[in-house]
């Protein structure tokens, strides 16, 4: 394609100089100069053949980007969604400290007295009674066991009372006595003693029961230690012999 131009623009220049020449010698004073014949040449001659497209050149640098523009102005509030459901509720919190107590109010007029009670009267009850882990003592008749009880409320006053003068056989295993009420406590009764009356000697004994129960067991107090109360301790049990043993509980309600 250049070389096609380059004897194109060859030919023109050479018609220029030819047709300058013939100016020359047959009309030397004519007015038109050589640039004239030229634009003569190129106004009247034909359009040449456009060239073939040359191939893109390669994109160029990408500019500064420019000042960012200001914010526009905020859109209308869309309207409100409707309400979800309600989350589960969280764990209970640590409880604060108590606050102050207010002032002790006033206190009101003491009422009537009323009716007084009939007074507690002492009631007799049959005594159960015998051996734990062991035989049974056996006795001539009917056993001589004794009891009362004074009831007050709940407060329970009793005494036990048990001779010996019909007993064939003392048994084994530590003794026992029943209460006249279930105690409401497990608890125990310190004043028993046994009567040795050949001796004109007594040794100390105590009772216990367990609450809900009416069976009092039987300790001989030897020294620093309680012992079961059984024959051969604290000595060998003689018909002349007997034991007493009186004192406070609290029974179950009635």
């Amino acid at each position: 394609m250049i070389n096609f131009l380059r004897v194109q623009w060859l030919a023109i220049i050479a018609i220029l100089l030819g047709t300058f020449g013939l100016a020359s010698a047959y009309n030397v004073n004519r007015p038109e100069t050589t640039l004239e014949v030229v634009r003569q040449i190129c106004v009247d001659g034909d359009q040449g053949e456009q060239g073939l497209q040359g191939e893109p050149g390669e994109p160029g640098e990408p500019g500064i980007c420019g000042p960012e523009g200001d914010e526009g102005p905020a859109g209308p509030q869309g309207e409100v969604g409707p309400r979800g459901a309600t989350g589960a509720q969280g764990e209970q919190g640590v409880q604060g400290p108590q606050g102050i107590q207010g002032d002790v109010g006033a206190r009101g007029p003491t009422g009537a007295t009323g009716p007084e009670g009939p007074a507690a009267a002492e009631v007799s009850y049959t005594v159960g009674g015998g051996t734990i882990g062991g035989t049974a003592p056996t006795f001539t008749g009917t056993p001589l066991f004794y009891g009362s009880s004074i009831r007050n409320g709940d407060l329970v006053f009793v005494r036990v009372h048990v001779n010996f003068d019909n007993i064939t056989n003392f048994g084994s295993g530590q003794y026992y006595v029943t209460l006249p009420y279930p105690s409401k406590y497990s608890a125990t009764i310190r004043g028993g003693y046994i009567t040795d009356t050949s001796k004109a000697a007594h040794y100390a004994i105590s009772g216990e029961v367990e609450a809900g129960e009416t069976r009092l067991t039987l300790w001989y107090l030897s020294g620093g230690e309680d012992e079961p109360f059984e024959d051969g301790n604290p000595r060998n049990l003689q018909t002349t012999d007997e034991f007493h043993i009186a004192g406070s509980y609290i029974a179950e309600a009635q």
